[in-house]
């Protein structure tokens, strides 16, 4: 039996992108096998520290990997071809995701028909201008990468222990646990509003980190100017 093919993203890469990679390389029968990047000096959280759902992705915790690992490029674009993955087999596979129980304790319970916002202030390509606070309306939830954001926007809902930095640079494990409770929250939102970077398409420069949300059918609307 030929050995499973190994693929493995960079640290550099965020939620969204991780979880694209994932979807990209869902393990299965003796195919590709998913190497999840965890490093003390990026934010140290394995797959098993941020959800509880059963996955058989190898941690690797430095710059390099084995020479039978094949470094993963631009596997962060959500591909069902690369897999060879049916729709309904991704959507099942983002519906069977479920938290740890760290991230459950961050999670916040929102009211059924709630919206959710997601501004993304910090990444590089971000189109809001730095420092600039977004009008956010009343009693939405509120997924956010700027503290600041957050402490302007009082009259939302956030997931606790809210402290925030760029979704794209280094952050500790506290975040990175945070963000994935802001991702699950946003699960549980009727639709989206999505602010800071423009989405065209699956394969253009966008937030990744609703990818999983468009994809079992929640409504996004961006409303970035591009």
């Amino acid at each position: 039996m030929t050995a499973p093919a190994i693929g493995f993203c960079p640290l550099s890469w965020g939620l969204g992108n991780r979880l694209n990679g994932v979807l990209n390389h869902i393990p299965k029968g003796d195919g590709v096998m998913f190497g999840w990047p965890v490093c003390p000096d990026h934010c140290g959280a394995t797959w098993e520290d941020l959800f509880s759902t059963q996955l058989n992705v190898l941690p690797w915790d430095s710059m390099s990997a084995p020479k039978e690992w094949t470094r993963l490029t631009q596997d962060y674009w959500f591909n069902p071809a690369i897999s060879g993955q049916s729709m309904e087999e991704v959507r099942q596979f983002i519906h069977s995701l479920k938290p740890s129980a760290v991230v459950r304790a961050r999670m916040v319970d929102i009211p059924k028909g709630t919206v959710g916002w997601h501004v993304r202030s910090l990444a590089p390509a971000s189109r809001i201008a730095k420092r600039d606070i977004v009008t956010v309306p009343r009693d939405v939830f509120l997924a956010c990468d700027y503290t600041a954001q957050l402490m302007k926007s009082p009259n939302v809902y956030q997931t606790r222990m809210a402290q925030r930095s760029d979704y794209d640079k280094g952050r500790g494990l506290s975040h990175m646990l945070t963000a994935v409770a802001d991702w699950f929250c946003l699960m549980q939102c009727e639709s989206i509003v999505e602010v800071g970077l423009p989405f065209k398409g699956f394969r253009s420069i966008h937030s990744t980190y609703t990818d999983c949300h468009r994809l079992i059918g929640i409504p996004v609307t961006n409303l970035t100017r591009d």
